[in-house]
């Protein structure tokens, strides 16, 4: 197998999975040195959307769920790590923290109803404790997403 990469406008036919690999992981070893603390931040963001929003499918996913604020946290990790990357980690943390706002937002919009019968009804039952749990979760991973951008866009161009 022969891949062609391009690096430093330079073409580079290599024929050896080897070296391949040893060129991959310099550019992992590359990505990690001498970042912000945002971009450490962003990462655990990263971590917890994609977390919350598994917790949302496995405990919402007979009860009707909303799939924009299940899919949006999960998109939103995933752009900022490929911008992270290619060295755009300020603009993929704005945009995963924005993907973090909007699927609050929809998960806000698809539980309000369960919202309002635990306030009509006052029954504490493990479904409440559900709600709520996942409710905190949305929310702190938004918050997280808040600081983390802000940290990691602190003292740049995109200000």
């Amino acid at each position: 197998m022969v891949v062609v990469l391009k690096i430093n406008n330079s073409l580079f036919l290599k024929n050896n999975i080897g070296e391949i690999m040893s060129l991959f992981l310099e550019k992992v070893k590359k990505l990690f040195l001498g970042r912000p603390v945002g971009f450490y931040l962003n990462i655990g963001a990263a971590v917890l959307s994609i977390f919350v929003s598994i917790f949302y499918l496995i405990n919402y996913f007979s009860n009707g769920i909303s799939w924009l604020a299940f899919l949006l946290p999960i998109v939103g990790a995933i752009i900022f790590l490929v911008a992270s990357f290619f060295g755009f980690e300020k603009y993929g943390s704005v945009a995963m923290w924005l993907l973090n706002l909007s699927g609050f937002t929809f998960y806000g919009m698809n539980i309000y109803m369960l919202f309002m019968d635990v306030f009509v009804n006052m029954q504490v039952n493990s479904s409440v404790i559900i709600l709520f749990v996942c409710s905190g979760l949305y929310l702190l991973n938004w918050i997280f997403s808040f600081i983390a951008s802000c940290l990691n866009v602190k003292n740049s161009s995109l200000i």
